[in-house]
């Protein structure tokens, strides 16, 4: 073996030399095998938004507009994104264009996005491992189990949403906090990544709050070691939040008063907490004592808490406050990725078992460890439990946080085993046993296997599942495109699909910024079939779109036996809806009055 090293290259033989070897050899597998096997049909209602939001930037839509004209709703199509992740996918498509022509530009870009994503995570992870010193079987276990973890399908063909970039950024600023020669540029890039995934999305909140806390905890620690790390920290925090608030969507003005995306009150927070930290490492000296800098880093933490609350109160609130009930019983609900751990656990047992099983044994896995870590490596340890403990209690509320946990917890889990192979390799009989046994336990494989057995698969739920995704695709859609552009009225799961596939406009989709279109069309499917009618015509819909086997008409038509949507599924319909083909699943809104019923539903 030592014969064989000194043959390599010089460059070969180092740890993150090899590791990223490893990582780029297996990118390019799965890059090549997501484009030999991907059909083309985007994976969720986000990745078929963030699509057309991306087709309209490069159409020619303001930078700072993000609503959607054709998104007909009370609210005018109002959205909550940022032009971050737009800009990055429609920069690939452009680079593409000339070789792969616009289609297959923009369907390589769909393929590559979440891929390099994934070169990000990957890197990201590895070099945090590397510098907290687990080796390179911490950075082989880490890599491998990410790739198993539940986090990976943020990473899939056509998951162009904003949670993987998210998670890469909350794994690139930890890695930079982390590293033992921490000087004022990894401050500065980790301040980058952090005012970057609040300008993505306001989800990353309690990550963004627990990096900041984490790079206290250093200087609290490390003292004038960490003072160059803290000052970069705080001008990159203030500088980049700054900029971003100038320059991505919705850009300065009224449509910053907002809590449920990068709003005043977290500039504000973001920036005065630059201006708290820079002071805190200005006084470095002065604070001789952690206690003395514990204090303070506490009490600058709170006052910046108390300005921004001050900015803005209502961001208190959850970010859905200004949902009606009735939506949120009749459609929040069953949104899964909003769901808690208790609806989650009575809904699909296996599935939380596989989610939060692999996350706390990481986390026990982590805090066993740490009670084994010498002084020099302990603090950047306690910082990792904690973040992961903060991602365990944010999935608890959402599982939508999901990706932040098994992100984490792949991290931790790389660091244990780090930890435990030594001890496999060492010792003999129950020892070694016992190592052995830990490092299966932290498989995330083994919790989804145990998921498996729990959870057995349920034949119904798979079909669901693909008629859902067969209603939002391209051959699904084929008779609705050759339409001249009109109004759609559809059910709320199925709007950006027409959106993404079709020229027309839709009247709803799952956005909460638009929820007087998600009640107006839950009232219209659960209507009698005449005052569904009445409300259609209102509204001006030209065609009805009801995918058969759709669960979300299955809902409706249990909840209301007489209503529109029953109507669908009795096979029986109003005269005055008339299909445009036979056999098609869409339906012209005749405007005249005609009694009794006519055509069957598909």
């Amino acid at each position: 073996m030592t014969r064989l090293k000194t043959q390599l290259p010089a460059w070969i033989q180092a740890p993150l030399h090899q590791a990223a070897l490893g990582i780029g050899l297996v990118l390019l597998y799965l890059i090549i095998s997501a484009g030999l096997v991907w059909t083309g049909t985007l994976p969720g209602n986000d990745d078929l938004m963030r699509l057309v939001e991306v087709r309209d930037l490069l159409g020619g839509q303001g930078w700072w507009d993000v609503s959607q004209s054709r998104f007909l709703t009370p609210e005018g199509g109002a959205m909550h994104w940022s032009r971050i992740p737009d800009l990055m996918i429609g920069t690939l498509i452009l680079v593409l264009k000339p070789f792969f022509g616009a289609e297959g530009a923009e369907h390589a870009a769909l393929i590559l996005w979440p891929r390099l994503l994934l070169l990000g995570a990957l890197s990201a992870l590895v070099l945090a491992l590397h510098r907290l010193g687990a080796g390179r079987v911490g950075m082989l276990v880490g890599a491998v189990f990410f790739l198993v973890t539940h986090a990976m399908v943020q990473f899939q063909p056509g998951r162009i949403d904003h949670h993987g970039l998210e998670l890469v950024l909350v794994l690139a600023a930890f890695a930079a906090l982390v590293s033992a020669n921490a000087t004022w540029r990894s401050g500065v890039f980790a301040g980058l990544c952090i005012a970057a995934m609040m300008s993505v999305a306001i989800e990353s909140l309690p990550m963004a709050v627990g990096l900041i806390g984490f790079a206290g905890l250093i200087w609290i620690v490390r003292a004038e070691a960490a003072r160059s790390l803290l000052f970069g920290l705080a001008a990159g925090l203030a500088g980049f939040a700054a900029f971003f608030y100038l320059a991505d969507a919705p850009g300065p003005g009224a449509g910053r008063e907002v809590c449920d995306a990068y709003g005043n009150f977290h500039a504000v927070g973001l920036i005065l907490g630059g201006a708290a930290l820079a002071g805190l490492a200005h006084a470095t000296e002065r604070l001789a004592h952690w206690r003395g800098r514990l204090v303070a880093g506490v009490g600058a933490g709170v006052a910046v808490a108390l300005t921004s609350v001050a900015v803005d109160p209502g961001c208190l609130a959850s970010p859905y406050a200004g949902v009606s009930l009735g939506v949120m019983q009749n459609w929040m609900s069953h949104v899964t990725e909003a769901r808690n751990i208790f609806r989650l656990a009575s809904s699909n047992p296996g599935f939380a078992l596989s989610v939060f099983g692999f996350a706390l044994t990481a986390l026990a896995g982590g805090l066993f460890v740490l009670r084994q870590t010498d002084k020099p490596g302990r603090a950047s340890l306690v910082g990792l439990v904690a973040l992961l403990a903060l991602s365990i209690l944010v999935t608890a509320w959402q599982v939508r946080a999901m990706v932040f946990a098994h992100g984490l917890a792949a991290l931790t889990a790389g660091y244990v085993a780090g930890a435990l192979w030594p001890v496999l390799m060492a010792r003999k009989g129950t020892a070694r046993v016992g190592a052995l046994a830990a490092l299966l336990l932290l498989a995330p494989t083994s919790w989804q296997t145990a998921g498996v057995w729990i959870s057995p698969k349920n034949d119904t739920k798979a079909e669901r599942a693909e008629n859902r995704v067969s209603c939002r695709s391209t051959e699904a859609m084929e008779n609705l495109a050759a339409l001249p552009p009109a109004k759609v009225f559809a059910p709320i799961d199925l709007g950006t699909a027409i959106l993404a596939h079709t020229d027309h406009s839709i009247f709803a989709a799952p956005y909460h910024r638009n929820v007087g279109a998600i009640a107006s069309a839950i009232e219209i499917f659960e209507a009698p079939p005449e005052e569904a009618r009445q409300m259609l015509q209102a509204l001006g819909a030209d065609y009805v779109y009801a995918c058969p086997g759709l669960d979300e008409m299955e809902l409706y038509a249990s909840r209301a036996p007489d209503g529109l949507a029953a109507a669908f599924a009795e096979g029986t319909l109003p005269a005055w809806f008339t299909p445009v083909e036979e056999g098609s699943p869409v339906y012209a809104v005749r405007r005249d009055s005609v009694a009794g019923t006519g055509a069957k539903a598909s």
